[in-house]
């Protein structure tokens, strides 16, 4: 992912009135990226775009941990900065997925969830890993009770009853795909085949839409000078 096109133009004619060396503009180039990837870190850390204004918060979840304090983490300790062609330097993210979920935040934009029975493969070690501890707790938030079937010693059901169990129990008896239909029928719902996916755009990676130029002329002038100071 890189910054804006014109303005890269821009800083390539400057370098190349300076007459250095490959080897030299490449270290620029480099020192370019070191400043942009900083900065960008340093944006997703006070959740602010590169224009200053605050990140749409992400839809609360009920799962545990997962609030807006997180958000991007991933993104910000895996952004790393790699040589390009032609003497280019490129802030960019080594995982295409992680890749992938960096251009979404950047852009925003809506995608569409595949249906459950496309899913099914690919979820299915999810769904026979432990209950987790949220789940559990909504699933006693919601007054879950184990059916338990009462048989005589022919193996005949007598009777059923219904026994509350506690969080310890439900996390180390049920499987994640166990409670998740458990939470479906106390909430009278099916789970849903297909939904609408939507990300707000929070680019935080770049200059300031309209500053590129500037932008990148202050962070040229002072690798140059970093550069030959060396």
């Amino acid at each position: 992912m890189d910054t804006d096109k014109a303005g890269r133009l821009r800083l390539g004619e400057q370098l190349g009135v300076l007459s250095m060396s490959r080897k030299e503009r490449t270290a620029i180039a480099l020192e370019i990226g070191a400043q942009i990837r900083k900065l960008s870190k340093q944006n997703i850390a006070s959740r602010r775009t590169v224009d200053g204004k605050t990140m749409e918060q992400r839809k609360q979840s009920r799962r545990e941990g997962k609030n807006n304090r997180l958000m991007l983490r991933g993104l910000r300790r895996l952004m790393g900065l790699k040589k390009g062609r032609d003497g280019q330097a490129d802030v960019t993210w080594k995982n295409p997925i992680t890749a992938e979920i960096a251009y979404r935040h950047q852009h925003g934009g809506v995608e569409q969830s595949g249906s459950i029975k496309a899913r099914r493969e690919e979820s299915y070690v999810k769904r026979k890993a432990p209950c987790p501890r949220w789940l559990a707790k909504e699933l006693k938030r919601l007054g879950w009770q184990q059916e338990i079937v009462i048989r005589n010693k022919q193996g005949q059901a007598v009777k059923t009853i219904r026994k509350r169990r506690p969080l310890k129990w439900i996390t180390s008896n049920m499987t994640r795909g166990e409670a998740s239909v458990a939470l479906y029928l106390l909430e009278n719902r099916s789970p849903k085949e297909k939904w609408e996916i939507r990300t707000p755009a929070r680019p935080f990676l770049g200059p300031k839409p309209g500053t590129e130029n500037k932008f990148l002329n202050n962070l040229a002038r002072e690798a140059v000078a970093k550069i030959k100071n060396r």
